[in-house]
C-alpha cells in the first residue's frame, strides 16, 4: 500500500469521528506500508498517531509516541502541544521543554531549499517555460508533501519545468512556511528564480507560480510585489490572510498583463478571498474564482485538469 492511500484511509475514519478505528488503522503502518514509505512518512505516522491517541484520550500513548520522535531528534510543532494540553503531566512539561530546543536548533539551521524537475529530453538550447510549485504553512510545508499533493508529472509532459522551494522559515522538522516574514519570503523566492534562471534554460515571459494553503498567500504576494515577472498565479486553498498588498499594486500587476485564479474547497470557504476576487475583477485583473466540490482545506482529485484548463487562460 502507498502511503498516500495509507493516509485516506485513516482520514476516513478521522473526518468520520470515529478515532478508534482510526488508530487500529493507523497501527497497521509498519506492516501495510513499504519499508521506504514507512521511513519516509515516519514523522507523519507518529504526529498524527499522537493526536488520534489524544483524541481516544490514551495520554500514555500520546506521550510514548511523542517521545519517540524527540528522541530520535525530530521537533514537534508546538501546535501539537498545544492541542494536547497536558500542562499538569511532569513528562509533558519535559517532553515540551526538549521539543522547545529541538525547534530552536531546527531554525538555526534552516536554509532555503529548492528542487527542480525537468522534463523529458531536457534541452538547453531551448528556452522552457516554469512552474514554482509552493508548499504551505505548518507541520506539511515542505518540498516532499508538495510533490505529493501536487506533483510534477502532467506539466513535466507539457514541456514545464518545475520547481519545489522551500522556506527557511521553520516551525519544526519538516515544517515550514513563508508568511510569518514576508521579507524574508520575498527574498528568497527572488534567490530561487535567479539560481533557477542561471542553472537552467528558462523563458522569463512564461513563469507560473502556484501554491496551496500559506503557499497560495504567498504565490499571490510574490506575484502583486513583482518579485520578478509572472505570468500568472494560481492560489489553491489561501487564508483569511490573502491580501498582502495594495490596490495601486494590483493594478500595476494587471497593466503588466498579470492573470490569476483562486481555488477554494467549498466545505471551507473563506470569506475574504472571495471579497479579494470581487476586488480584482472590478479593477478589470483578469482573475478566475474556482470551488472545488466535495472538498475543504485540500488539493481536489481533479486538480490536474483545473490547471490545464488555466494554463490556457493564462495563455489567451
Amino acid at each position: 500500500m502507498k502511503y498516500r492511500e495509507f493516509e485516506q484511509g485513516y482520514l476516513k475514519y478521522y473526518v468520520e469521528n470515529n478515532f478508534q478505528e482510526a488508530v487500529v488503522f493507523m497501527e497497521k503502518a509498519k506492516d501495510v506500508l513499504s519499508e521506504d514509505d514507512y521511513k519516509d512518512y515516519f514523522i507523519h505516522i507518529l504526529r498524527d498517531k499522537a493526536i488520534l491517541y489524544f483524541l481516544n484520550k490514551d495520554y500514555t500513548k500520546v506521550l510514548d509516541t511523542l517521545e519517540t520522535l524527540i528522541d530520535k531528534g525530530y521537533s514537534i510543532s508546538e501546535n501539537i502541544f498545544n492541542m494536547i494540553q497536558l500542562d499538569d503531566d511532569i513528562r509533558y512539561l519535559q517532553l515540551k521543554k526538549q521539543n522547545e530546543a529541538l525547534v530552536k536548533k531546527a531554525k538555526e539551521e534552516a536554509t532555503l531549499q529548492y528542487q527542480v524537475c525537468l522534463p523529458k529530453n531536457y534541452n538547453e538550447d531551448k528556452n522552457y517555460p516554469v512552474f514554482f510549485n509552493v508548499h504551505g504553512d505548518g507541520m506539511d510545508g515542505n518540498i516532499q508533501d508538495q510533490m505529493r499533493n501536487w506533483p510534477p508529472d502532467a506539466l513535466l509532459e507539457q514541456g514545464y519545468i518545475v520547481v519545489y522551494p522551500q522556506s527557511s522559515q521553520t516551525y519544526c522538522t519538516n515544517g515550514h512556511g513563508w508568511m510569518k516574514d514576508k521579507e524574508l519570503a520575498r527574498k528568497e523566492i527572488k534567490i530561487c528564480f535567479d539560481e533557477v534562471c542561471e542553472k537552467y534554460s528558462i523563458d522569463k515571459d512564461q513563469v507560473i507560480l502556484a501554491g496551496f494553503s500559506g503557499g497560495a498567500d504567498a504565490v499571490i504576494d510574490f506575484s502583486m510585489q513583482q518579485v520578478f515577472p509572472v505570468k500568472g498565479f494560481i492560489s489553491l486553498c489561501p487564508t483569511k490572510f490573502i491580501k498582502s498588498f495594495t490596490n495601486e499594486q494590483m493594478i500595476a500587476a494587471k497593466n503588466k498583463g498579470m492573470k490569476g485564479c483562486i481555488l477554494e474547497g467549498e466545505k471551507d470557504l473563506v470569506v475574504e478571498v472571495k471579497e479579494l476576487v470581487d476586488e480584482l475583477n472590478e479593477l478589470g485583473f483578469k482573475c478566475r474564482y474556482i470551488v472545488n466540490k466535495n472538498v475543504g482545506h485540500w488539493v481536489p482529485d481533479d486538480l490536474t485538469d483545473k490547471v490545464n484548463d488555466i494554463i490556457q487562460f493564462f495563455n489567451k
